[in-house]
């Protein structure tokens, strides 16, 4: 049986609902301060998490303060697991990879697509589910942050992925 395309995180969710095994839910109110990586760290993950990544769960925590959102942890936490959501196997997967970068699909401009569908045009960080992980940490931090720039000189953009800590309402570092 082949497997459905996963194009976004949704059907990327339900594909590890569809499994029985790779993802946990917990639907009690957790602080995004601490409390949602010391619930994940023995189950899913270390902090920090040593190689080999361990195959552990993937959790979705359905109420995150101070917000009550969800925030999922260790989407991508074990070979096996990205292997299943690019529809190939762990020893496969390089090859997969590689095999996308060669035959890129072509982008398409989407007219009033469903992720615009509530826009925030004044946003506090501040407020949203946003992770720390210890108390030695900085701060909050998105930890796959895509950041997209345009170089003001040149109009080209670039693309990238850091590790961004809430500075304030409206600042990352």
């Amino acid at each position: 049986m082949e497997q459905r395309p996963i194009h976004d995180l949704r059907s990327s969710l339900d594909l590890l609902e569809e499994s029985g095994n790779d993802i946990e839910h917990l639907n009690r109110s957790v602080n995004a301060y601490c409390e949602v990586a010391a619930i994940y760290a023995p189950r899913g993950g270390g902090v920090p998490i040593l190689p080999p990544t361990q195959k552990g769960k993937a959790y979705l925590f359905e109420r995150v303060m101070p917000s009550d959102a969800r925030v999922l942890v260790g989407l991508f936490g074990s070979r096996q697991r990205c292997a299943k959501l690019l529809g190939t196997s762990a020893s496969q997967m390089a090859h997969r990879i590689l095999n996308a970068v060669a035959n890129q699909i072509p982008s398409e401009r989407i007219f009033n697509p469903p992720c615009q569908g509530k826009v925030q045009m004044q946003v506090d960080l501040r407020t949203l589910p946003i992770l720390t992980t210890t108390v030695n940490d900085a701060g909050p931090y998105i930890t796959l942050g895509l950041v997209m720039a345009r170089s003001p000189k040149t109009g080209r953009n670039s693309l990238s992925i850091h590790r961004l800590c809430v500075q304030g309402a409206d600042t990352l570092t």
